[in-house]
């Protein structure tokens, strides 16, 4: 991952400005309208450097877990006081966190040694190093089959294609793997009434379908004009849309030009409708109760659209949170959405130069 050069640009968002605002402007009618999302609150993550990436959250404990890819820890978050409660450091790279309810553990991808590690929620003490292929990165949780499906290899071991590893999780144990001809996998997603699964393959522009009963590609969908870098990814099972979270940029340095959502018919894999969006997108999430999409990418900004019916969206916000703020976690069971907002000067490279602003977490209400 990169972070824009261009940071001193970015910090004119101050973060004050950014938790004051709570209204969006309507679309197309000009008018105040009330934004999708409330923020409630930050929580601090002091000391915390390097990029926080993909969150899982414990709904019944309300604890959230917060992956740090440089500093080598996940923090765990009481969301009731709002203090850090834990630090675990047993992970090198830690990527990816999800949380199973049923065996109260913690799974976390580390791209250093290729493994998914197991956590217990009890204790917090590692219990099992699943070893997977070298650059296990991002993961996906399909709750009704317990399964977890990783993704590794590729750019990150210096390989042409990846490797998406099954675990099993109320086992912990790796099932066996698909091949996939991309060197970057990034979001998955899950039909929640077949075997097809869905993944962006960022470095082709397209979309893989996948058979997981076969654990074999069906097909892919190629996303150019409209998609340079699929990135993110959310599906409306029920109604066969699938939706994909674009970075529109040339080069890796480039990764905070304004970004692109597309929606897709998964019956026929063409596009059918193209959205604007913030840039470096980076997390999406369908919420079929409301009918929402929600889009979360580097530039902190939430991009939000409500679905009028299957081949009709419409955009009713865009939420400016803290720069940086490019992974989030949808909780429709809270009514909250989380934000993760990396320590504020380019996390990756280290330039230098401008304040540093610490990490944080943003808290959301979703409004009705």
């Amino acid at each position: 991952m990169r972070v824009c050069p261009l940071l001193g640009i970015l910090l004119a968002f101050s973060i004050q400005s950014a938790r004051a605002q709570q209204n969006a402007l309507g679309p197309t009618s000009g008018q105040a309208v009330r934004a999708p999302l409330k923020l409630l609150q930050t929580i601090p993550l002091s000391g915390v450097d390097g990029a926080l990436d993909h969150m899982a959250i414990d709904v019944q404990r309300q604890r959230l877990f917060v992956p740090s890819e440089q500093h080598g820890t996940v923090e765990v978050l009481d969301l009731r006081t709002g203090n850090r409660i834990r630090t675990i450091s047993a992970a090198k790279w830690p990527s990816t966190t999800i949380y199973h309810p049923e065996t109260n553990e913690i799974f976390v991808s580390d791209r250093a040694d290729g493994t998914c590690k197991v956590f217990s929620g009890e204790n917090y003490e590692l219990v099992k190093s699943i070893k997977l292929a070298v650059g296990a990165d991002n993961a996906a949780y399909d709750a009704p089959s317990h399964y977890i499906y990783v993704s590794a290899g590729g750019r990150h071991a210096g390989m042409p294609n990846t490797l998406i590893g099954v675990v099993n999780a109320k086992t912990s144990q790796h099932l066996g793997d698909i091949s996939v001809d991309s060197a970057n996998v990034q979001a998955m997603a899950f039909e929640s009434s077949g075997p097809k699964m869905y993944a962006d393959l960022a470095d082709v522009s397209k979309i893989a379908v996948i058979d997981r009963e076969k654990r074999s590609v069906v097909t892919t969908w190629s996303l150019t004009p409209q998609c340079q870098r699929p990135y993110a990814l959310s599906l409306d099972s029920a109604h066969h849309r699938l939706f994909v979270g674009c970075r529109m940029f040339a080069t890796q340095a480039e990764w905070w030009q304004p970004g692109k959502m597309i929606v897709m018919d998964t019956d026929s894999g063409k596009p059918i409708a193209v959205f604007d969006a913030g840039g470096g997108a980076d997390e999406m999430f369908f919420d079929a109760a409301s009918q929402r999409i929600y889009m979360q990418g580097y530039e902190g900004i939430a991009d939000v659209w409500k679905e009028l019916d299957p081949d009709h969206y419409e955009s009713i916000g865009r939420i400016q949170g803290g720069v940086h703020g490019k992974t989030s976690l949808l909780v429709p069971e809270l009514k909250r959405y989380y934000v993760a907002v990396s320590e504020h000067q380019d996390v990756i490279r280290g330039i230098q130069g401008g304040k540093v602003e610490e990490a944080y977490i943003e808290v959301y209400e979703v409004e009705p």
